[in-house]
């Protein structure tokens, strides 16, 4: 860029971030109170949706659930005034928000949807952000050749449409820089790089367009000199993009930012320093939990810990890491490539040797052939005998090798047998024991349990399950239980035997869930404590207990959490972490949290078999997370609806896999 030019971007820049350091602190907040203030007072649909606009993209940099709730109000003023450019912007930070928080399939139906209208609308400076935003989506999924066509066109189309839309400029140097990222010779990235610089220098306003054109090029140039070695070059570019990204007041980027300028000062031999940074970078990521930056983030820090030959603190750093590589990186893969390539080029050469050696011992062989004829006739006689005598003997030790072999299979056959018995003996006790337990399980509907309110999922893993459920409703008194004991199968069936038995009795008393959950770990210490160290049982169980009564919703929970959805909100209650077991010999007290449930929420008690579950595209257990979104997703559908989306996307999930755990699962709609 010219020196004149930069010179009066970096004026500009340090007057604005005068004002922004004397008024404002550097905090975001203080805009986003302006705005907010701006949007009360000012009149017309346009202009309120314009500053709700503003504040949603403010949020994005630092709180992405006020974005997103901010980006709802926004749609009440574009949708009287029927703005397209309004609507466009706000699917546009929706799909952004989406991407931010890793949900690439939402972002990308978003954005296809934005694409078709700007298209038919006749909007190319719309179009031709999501031909590049898309690339960007399908490059974070792994797929680069999708996302170079994408970028490619949304490049062409921008450079076709420049002359009439001169903002177009700031679209072509995005879609270079995107490719500098696909292409891993440095030569290549450069090359794009200096054809996105050669456009920059071409700009002489300081727009805000400019700014973030200007963060994204350091910052790639600082990783391409963090790869190349050059790390004084990487930091000078990383400073650059940091204050670029504090200018825009993205402080999720200035994070992501101050990693790179971590790496470059561990390249420099300033640990130190780096520690710093990277202290500074880790509550925003955090908070923003954008999984590919908290990956870079994880990934410095376990080089750090390294450099300073902390070796445990490299090791949890690397598993966290770990945690958040859903796939394997592209490097990755070429590397596997290259090494199936050598292992496939090594056999072929096995292969070419094995058969030169063949046919050389086929030469070898027709040459000892000929010879062996010659002696044939003189040895003919006693080669004669000898196979006479060879066949006679072999067909000796075939016999006998047959009535072995015949009373083996005799054996085996019996053994076979003996095993069948047993084994059907087996399961017709385990299938006996399976009617003992569901007779003792209560029939989950009643009165006023019904499916208009509730739904049960209850899946055992083998025959008899460790899981185990119960529901109860009288009068004022309404109680729902979930308890996973340790194992499954037979031992984990026979303690919630136990466990069902005392929730009968217990049930007549209406305890509080607390009180509930106390009697149970008495009645277990009680049964199963007192014995010989040999004898003693180390097995225990985890409950949620949920209780209505006179009007108010009760919880407490043994090492068991319960989630409440209410819109597109969970919340989650964590119980006490404390098993049921036999071990606790003191008096334990559980803790009793009142809920304050509003209409038409969504209640779950569950084991944990569901989260555990392995299958999908990657073999992976489901987890938690993504037990949380399903719950988000499917509590708009009425109890049964939910019951059974939830049990498809399960069992489309599983795929071919074996079960894992014994599932439960109970959902309560609040009327």
């Amino acid at each position: 860029m010219p020196l004149k030019y930069q010179a009066n971007i970096l004026f500009f820049l340090l007057c604005q971030l005068f004002f922004q350091t004397v008024f404002a602190q550097n905090d975001v907040s203080d805009n986003i109170k302006k705005l907010s203030h701006t949007v009360d007072t000012v009149k017309g649909d346009s202009a309120k949706c314009k500053y709700t606009l503003s504040m949603v993209r403010a949020y994005i940099g630092y709180d992405l659930k006020k974005a997103d709730s901010m980006l709802e109000i926004s749609k009440k003023y574009y949708n009287k005034k029927g703005c397209d450019y309004c609507e466009l912007l706000s699917m546009e930070y929706k799909a952004q928000i989406y991407w931010l928080n890793s949900d690439f399939h939402q972002s990308l139906q978003k954005l296809i949807k934005m694409q078709q209208i700007a298209k038919e609308k006749g909007i190319i400076f719309i179009y031709v952000t999501c031909n590049l935003n898309i690339g960007s989506i399908y490059f974070e999924m792994g797929n680069k050749e999708e996302a170079k066509k994408y970028f490619e066109n949304g490049i062409k189309m921008a450079s076709d449409n420049i002359n009439k839309y001169p903002r177009l400029k700031h679209n072509i140097i995005t879609g270079l820089l995107n490719l500098s990222q696909i292409d891993t010779g440095v030569t290549l990235k450069l090359e794009y790089l200096n054809k996105a610089r050669k456009i920059m220098d071409t700009i002489k306003v300081a727009s805000k367009d400019l700014m973030l054109t200007l963060e994204a090029y350091n910052r790639e140039l600082a990783r391409i000199y963090i790869k190349t070695g050059q790390y004084s070059k990487s930091l000078y570019n990383g400073r650059l993009a940091l204050y670029y990204s504090k200018l825009n007041e993205d402080y999720s980027l200035a994070a992501f930012n101050k990693v790179y300028i971590a790496r470059a000062q561990q390249g420099l031999g300033n640990l130190d320093s780096s520690k710093i940074y990277l202290d500074q970078a880790y509550p925003v990521l955090r908070d923003q939990n954008i999984q590919a930056r908290l990956k870079n983030y994880y990934e410095v820090l376990s080089r750090y810990y390294a450099l300073k030959k902390d070796y445990r603190g490299a090791y949890k750093s690397q598993i966290e890491f770990q945690k958040l590589s859903d796939e394997i990186t592209n490097e990755d893969i070429r590397h596997q490539t290259s090494l199936l390539n050598i292992t496939y080029q090594t056999a072929k050469k096995e292969e070419e040797n094995t058969r030169l050696k063949s046919e050389n011992l086929t030469q070898e062989l027709q040459i000892e052939r000929t010879s062996a004829q010659r002696n044939l006739f003189v040895a003919g006689g006693a080669g004669v005998f000898i196979v006479a005598l060879f066949l006679f003997y072999s067909f000796r030790q075939q016999k006998q090798t047959a009535k072995l072999l015949q009373s083996k299979n005799a054996t085996i056959s019996q053994q076979n047998n003996v095993l069948y018995e047993q084994k059907k003996e087996i399961t017709d006790s385990i299938e006996y024991a399976l009617k003992l337990q569901r007779n003792l399980l209560p029939n989950f509907f009643s009165q006023l349990i019904t499916p208009e309110n509730s739904f049960l999922i209850y899946k055992p893993k083998n025959i008899v399950s460790g899981d185990f459920y119960y529901v109860f409703s009288h009068q004022n008194y309404t109680l729902y239980l979930v308890g996973d004991c340790t194992g499954h199968g037979v031992p984990g069936a026979i303690l919630s035997v136990i466990a069902l038995e005392k929730c009968k009795e217990l049930c007549e008393q209406k305890l509080s869930p607390a009180n509930f959950l106390t009697q149970i770990n008495t009645h277990f210490v009680g049964l199963l404590g007192q014995k010989t160290n040999e004898e003693a049982v180390n097995d225990g169980m985890e409950i949620s207990c949920l209780v209505h009564t006179n009007n108010k919703w009760l919880y407490a929970g043994a090492n068991r959490p319960l989630f409440i959805v209410e819109g597109n909100e969970l919340n989650e209650v964590r119980g006490d972490k404390i098993d049921i077991s036999a071990n606790n010999n003191a008096v334990i007290s559980f803790t009793e949290i009142a809920l304050e449930l509003k209409r038409n929420s969504r209640v779950f008690l569950f084991s944990d078999g569901v989260a555990d579950q392995f299958g999908g595209q990657n073999d992976k257990k489901l987890t938690t997370k993504k037990l949380k979104h399903w719950l988000c997703e499917t509590s708009v559908l009425a109890p049964a609806q939910q019951k059974k989306q939830l049990e498809e996307r399960l069992s489309k999930w599983q795929q071919n896999f074996q079960q894992t755990d014994d599932i439960t699962l109970i959902g309560i709609n609040i009327l």
